[in-house]
């Protein structure tokens, strides 16, 4: 069917950028806390979808650990660019060069866990909204309705 056709059937590629992510920011922040979260979180990411990851350290202000995993990450040898885009929710865009992903980065934020809660139980509760949101999310795609 239509959904399993554009859905990720391999997220080892999205679970190995998460990991690098991880690694790199542990260095410096051991204590920090990781979700993966938003379509490749909940099993609902299309074909050329990126990741979206939570940085969570409660002990760092803000800006701090913003511009300190920035930093990290424009050293990186394994990111092709990284980005600052800032806008209400302030994040990093970058795109890892082994496997291609690209991942947008937040930080200290609580909605990443509550949005993959609330994805996670639409999906057991209502397993036909799976369908439905393949179809709505490569017709957006395709209308440039995504990024």
């Amino acid at each position: 069917d239509f959904a399993e056709w554009v859905r990720v059937k391999d997220y080892s590629p999205h679970e190995l950028c998460f990991t690098k992510i991880k690694k790199l920011v542990r260095t410096r922040y051991p204590e920090a806390r990781f979700v993966l979260f938003g379509s490749a979180g909940s099993q609902l990411a299309i074909q050329g979808s990126d990741i979206d990851v939570l940085v969570h350290d409660e002990t760092v202000k803000f800006p701090v650990l913003f511009n300190s995993v920035l930093s990290m990450l424009l050293e990186a040898y394994w990111t092709v660019y990284v980005e600052r885009i800032e806008s209400v929710v302030p994040i990093l865009k970058l795109k890892d060069a082994e496997t291609g992903i690209h991942a947008d980065v937040c930080f200290n934020r609580e909605d990443g866990y509550k949005g993959l809660t609330c994805a996670i139980s639409m999906q057991i509760h209502f397993p036909e909204l799976r369908p439905l949101y393949f179809i709505l999310k490569v017709f957006l795609k395709e209308r440039d309705g995504l990024d």
